[in-house]
């Protein structure tokens, strides 16, 4: 850990520095971006078929949940990162477990310069690697893709630049007549609410489900405790978009008139409070009363990341937009 922040904040150095290095967390900090990824490709029905571009591998945790919830949108895999060794690491484990996912092996492959051009990206927790100029170089080569997958933690700092990101993207792709659609987490391909003065005190996060064996193992008690990461909750922040043109070929759920429950209801006597995102109101705060409808009422009040169907409702609201009269989730 004291390497990886050491990289955190040096840009990119190669923290691995053995195969026992990669195994460990592999089966530690991975198993929590894995629910992470789950969560966000549960999110989306379809993806095109492509070549997907893991950058920045790591031990693969992203090429390993894209081949678990859409090996047949997968043409072919080719891993990046700065070290070798971690290469070499997801290659072997992805190897190993594509036959589990009915996915040939000799379709995995590493890269020692990655190219975007007409293909899938996957990118993972690599905002706090790398650095402005860098991101600048990296927008370069985001133009010539064709769909993104971006996954991210929770926290306020991280999920703020991700919105900025994904603006900068949009941008970018309007002036190369090239646009995107965001299937995840966004009503429209607007600027994101997120970033107004009025919502600075908010970001955009979800919560996906922890592993029920993490809390029944002494070893991740253990990693919980010497490392002071709480178990329960799962914080992340994702984006996932592909080109407009790809998007017609294929069937894709976006949100359409939905309204995407961003991080957690709040419950209160009588009333719950749901921050959300619309196309119609884009970013608010909404409230139900528990009179309106007490199931839904008791639903929202007891939210938990186990339910990971819990983002979407289709609502009804009043005139000014402030309380929600009918709603259902979907």
């Amino acid at each position: 850990m004291s390497r990886e922040k050491e990289a955190s904040s040096g840009g990119l150095a190669a923290y691995w520095q053995s195969l026992e290095d990669l195994k460990a967390y592999d089966v530690s900090f991975a198993r929590r971006i894995a629910q992470k990824w789950s969560f966000a490709l549960a999110q989306i029905t379809e993806l095109p078929k492509l070549t997907w571009v893991d950058w920045g591998c790591g031990t693969g945790v992203a090429s390993e949940q894209l081949l678990k919830h859409f090996s047949g949108s997968v043409e072919s895999v080719e891993l990046f990162d700065h070290s070798p060794l971690s290469k070499k690491f997801a290659h072997e484990k992805l190897a190993n477990m594509s036959e589990r996912f009915q996915f040939n092996a000799e379709k995995i492959a590493e890269v020692e310069s990655p190219n975007f051009d007409g293909k899938g990206v996957l990118m993972s927790h690599v905002l706090n690697e790398i650095s402005s100029s860098q991101m600048t170089v990296l927008h370069g080569e985001l133009k010539k893709a064709e769909a993104l997958i971006w996954v991210e933690s929770g926290s306020k700092p991280t999920s703020r630049k991700l919105s900025e990101v994904r603006d900068q993207m949009i941008k970018i792709a309007k002036r190369e007549n090239n646009p995107w659609e965001v299937l995840f987490p966004c009503p429209a391909c607007e600027k994101c609410g997120m970033l107004k003065d009025e919502n600075s005190s908010h970001w955009c996060h979800f919560f996906a489900a922890s592993d029920p064996a993490w809390h029944q193992d002494a070893g991740w008690a253990e990693f919980a405790t010497k490392l002071k990461v709480d178990l329960r909750t799962v914080p992340l922040s994702a984006l996932v978009m592909v080109r407009e043109k790809v998007a017609d070929s294929v069937s894709l759920s976006g949100l359409g008139d939905d309204a995407r429950i961003i991080g957690k209801p709040r419950a209160y006597k009588g009333y719950v409070k749901v921050l959300s995102c619309s196309e119609r109101l884009g970013v608010a705060d909404v409230q139900l009363d528990k009179k309106t409808d007490k199931a839904l009422f008791k639903t929202l009040s007891k939210f938990s990341p186990k339910d990971e169907s819990l983002t979407r409702l289709q609502w009804q609201l009043n005139a000014d937009g402030t309380k929600i009269e009918k709603a259902k989730i979907v």
